[in-house]
């Protein structure tokens, strides 16, 4: 097994996906989201304690190397500003057998102005 991460392969593990459609119908609902997941991932990484009781909680384990494992992997692989990857998009549409893939732009797949509105606002200092 290969950790893709440490590899080096630009390849999006976890992203934050939605329509352009849903955002324009639901801008507010979808900057609330966005606000909940920074807000948690600050805690993750600044709480290492609280962080260790949430994924006891939700792993159901109490096994001291599968919590400290877990939470080391998260710390190497979450992302602190919720920005789309537009290398990692370019991967994909590399990887693509579809034979369109090859035309589009990236930039076609993202909408990064609700985190620019988060980071202006201050959000992520």
């Amino acid at each position: 097994m290969v950790d893709m991460g440490k590899a080096g392969i630009a390849f999006p593990h976890v992203s934050v996906v939605t329509t352009r459609a849903y955002i324009k119908k639901n801008q507010s609902l979808v900057l609330a989201m966005l606000r909940a997941y920074s807000a948690g991932v600050k805690t993750m990484v600044n709480d290492r304690t609280r962080a260790l009781n949430v994924l006891r909680k939700y792993t159901r384990s109490n096994d001291p190397e599968v919590l400290e494992t877990s939470y080391k992997f998260a710390l190497d692989y979450i992302v602190r500003i919720p920005r789309p990857p537009r290398d990692r998009i370019v991967e994909i549409l590399k990887e693509s057998k579809n034979p369109r893939a090859k035309d589009v732009k990236p930039e076609q797949f993202i909408d990064d102005s609700l985190v620019r509105e988060l980071e202006q606002s201050g959000l992520y200092r």
